[in-house]
C-alpha cells in the first residue's frame, strides 16, 4: 500500500505509476467509512500477521531471510507487474511456510476504476501469483486501502478476501527501523494485522526493523501466523471485530459474512 502524494490542503493527490490526479472527497470517504477486514478480538491467544505490500522487489529476499532467522511466518500482498521480475521469490515464500497474496497488477485506486477493470486487476494479478508461486492466493489488499462495497464484491466473485489493517508504522516513508518497530510494538492490539512494505522503494530499514519487532513481540507472548490463519482464529473463537484503513474498531457481523 503506497500512500498518496500530498496535495493541496483538504485535498490528496493520487499517485500510480501512470497518473496523479485529485482523489475526489466521496472516495476518500468511502475510504475512511467502508469497512474492510475481519479481525478476531477474542480473549484467545495474542497474535500478530504481519503482512508485506508492494512486492516482489530486490529487498523482498532479505525480508524473508530475516522472517527464517526469527521463525516467524508473514503474508505478502504482491503487485503483478513485479512478478516478471522478481516472481522467483514466490516459491521460496510458499515453501517456508508464508502466504502470497493479491495486492492488483498495477496498483491503482480501485474504487475509481470501472468494474471490468478491477476485475481484470485483481483476476490477471492472481493468474501472476499462480504461475510464480503455483498456488492461487484467496486474500486482496486495495491499493491505499481504497475500497469501497463494489470492488468487494468483485474481489469475493474472483474469490479473495479483503484485507486491511490496523496497524500502519509509516514505514513507507523510510523511518529508522528502531521507530518502525518502536510504532508497531506500542501498536499492536491482542490481535492486529501490521502494515509494512517490501516494495515500493528503499526498504533497508523494514528490513532492519524485521528481526526487532518479531524479538520484542515475541517477548510479549506474541504468536507470527498468516492472514489466513488469523482468519482460522477469528472462526475458531467465533468473535471478530472489523478493521477500517484508519485502524478504527468496530463490533463483528456474524463470521459467515466474511466467506468468499
Amino acid at each position: 500500500m503506497r500512500p498518496p502524494v500530498g496535495g493541496s490542503k483538504g485535498k490528496r493527490t493520487r499517485r500510480s505509476g501512470f497518473c496523479r490526479r485529485p482523489l475526489a472527497a466521496s472516495a476518500l470517504c468511502a475510504v475512511a467509512a467502508c469497512l474492510g477486514v475481519a479481525a478476531p478480538a477474542s480473549a484467545g491467544e495474542k497474535l500478530v500477521a504481519l503482512t508485506f505490500d508492494d512486492g516482489p522487489s530486490p529487498y523482498t529476499r532479505d525480508v524473508l531471510h530475516q522472517l527464517e532467522r526469527k521463525h516467524a511466518l508473514a503474508t505478502f500482498f504482491v503487485v503483478g507487474e513485479h512478478l516478471a521480475t522478481y516472481g522467483s521469490a514466490l516459491k521460496p515464500m510458499v515453501r517456508r511456510g508464508h502466504e502470497v497474496a493479491n495486492h492488483t497488477w498495477t496498483h491503482p485506486f480501485l474504487t475509481n476504476l470501472p468494474s471490468k477493470r478491477v476485475k481484470s486487476q485483481l483476476a490477471r494479478t492472481n493468474r501472476g501469483i499462480r504461475r510464480a508461486a503455483g498456488r492461487r492466493p484467496r486474500m486482496m489488499r486495495p491499493p491505499y486501502g481504497d475500497v469501497n462495497g463494489r470492488v468487494r464484491r468483485i474481489a469475493k466473485r474472483e474469490k479473495l478476501r479483503t484485507v486491511l489493517w490496523d496497524v500502519d508504522p509509516s514505514d513507507y516513508y523510510q523511518p529508522s527501523a528502531e521507530t518502525i518497530a518502536d510504532r508497531v510494538v506500542h501498536g499492536v492490539d491482542r490481535q492486529s494485522i501490521v502494515l509494512l512494505h517490501d516494495g515500493g522503494g528503499p526498504r533497508r530499514n523494514t528490513v532492519r526493523a524485521v528481526p526487532k519487532i518479531v524479538h520484542r513481540l515475541r517477548q510479549r507472548g506474541y504468536s507470527f501466523v498468516t492472514v489466513s490463519d488469523y482468519f482460522r482464529e477469528a472462526r475458531r473463537t467465533g468473535t471478530a471485530a472489523r478493521v477500517t484503513s484508519a485502524g478504527e474498531r468496530f463490533e463483528s457481523e456474524p463470521r459467515d459474512a466474511y466467506r468468499p
